[in-house]
């Protein structure tokens, strides 16, 4: 049978995961939801589908096939220039990569203008695995200038840069799944990977947790702030402190700035609906 589209490996276990994430954490939740699933997941898909064709159109093909291609071909970057075994680069790529896209992720966290489109990531008054690609467009298209310069200064090879992308995707779909692991197991994995108990603290409303724990894949490359209550020991307890986190108000932004964020219309959405922005 010939089917009217085919997919490529890599996009057809992306698509597996998400699914097999989607039933698992409907079978064994960590969070009671706060809103009805089936409009959350539209309008979170909706956006996801609209930040991936950025990002598939701009962001992959300079980063990769421009800057990534050019300097393998070119040698050029820090890991080319010093020579090491291929091994050692490809291990100090992906560190990098990880280490880097740490402090992006804390940049968009301090600075009110890139808040504002990095808040539609968190604004979900859930959190699950149609959360993890959230992102505002405006976002993904001003991040391919940072992976330019991530990928370009390093030297980062498109096999590196591909890899990590993959494992990436589907680190992001785990930590931000509301799957429920057992408490011990989950501690132990909190050692080395980023885990849903663990990136729950991120997506608090409360504005110091909410800018904590902003590692995607290794806890080792930025500080981990623990919460006890994030541990949820019981389905009751683990309710999730979920609102309207807002840094710029934090940062001493006057309220009316609020009226500027690119998702304002989401943010009175979620007001009516009383889910409002922390107090401090």
């Amino acid at each position: 049978m010939n089917w009217p589209f085919s997919l490529k490996p890599e996009s057809a276990a992306f698509l597996a995961v998400f699914f097999l994430l989607l039933v698992l954490e409907s079978l064994i939740p960590l969070r009671r939801r706060k809103r009805a699933q089936g409009r959350r997941l539209a309008v979170n898909l909706l956006i996801t589908a609209i930040s991936f064709g950025v990002g598939v159109a701009v962001l992959r093909p300079v980063a990769l096939l421009g800057v990534s291609t050019w300097a393998q071909s070119a040698s050029f970057g820090l890991l080319p220039w010093s020579g090491l075994p291929f091994w050692i680069q490809f291990l100090l790529g992906f560190l990098w990569m990880d280490f880097s896209f740490y402090w992006w992720h804390r940049i968009n966290h301090v600075y009110p203008l890139l808040w504002r489109f990095h808040n539609v990531h968190h604004i979900d008054p859930d959190m699950d695995v149609s959360t993890a690609f959230r992102f505002h467009f405006a976002e993904t298209f001003y991040s391919t200038a940072f992976r330019v310069l991530q990928v370009g200064a390093a030297g980062i090879i498109p096999f590196t840069y591909l890899l990590y992308e993959f494992i990436f995707n589907l680190a992001t779909m785990f930590h931000h799944s509301n799957l429920r692991l057992p408490l011990g197991i989950e501690r132990l994995l909190n050692k080395i990977i980023v885990t849903p108990r663990m990136h729950g603290v991120h997506h608090s409303a409360v504005g110091p947790e909410t800018n904590s724990n902003l590692f995607r894949h290794l806890p080792l490359v930025g500080p981990y702030t623990p919460n006890p209550a994030s541990e949820c020991p019981s389905a009751k307890d683990c309710y999730r402190r979920a609102g309207l986190p807002s840094p710029p108000r934090q940062l001493g932004a006057p309220p009316h700035h609020h009226a500027l964020h690119p998702a304002a219309p989401l943010l009175a959405l979620a007001q009516r609906q009383g889910v409002n922005p922390p107090s401090g």
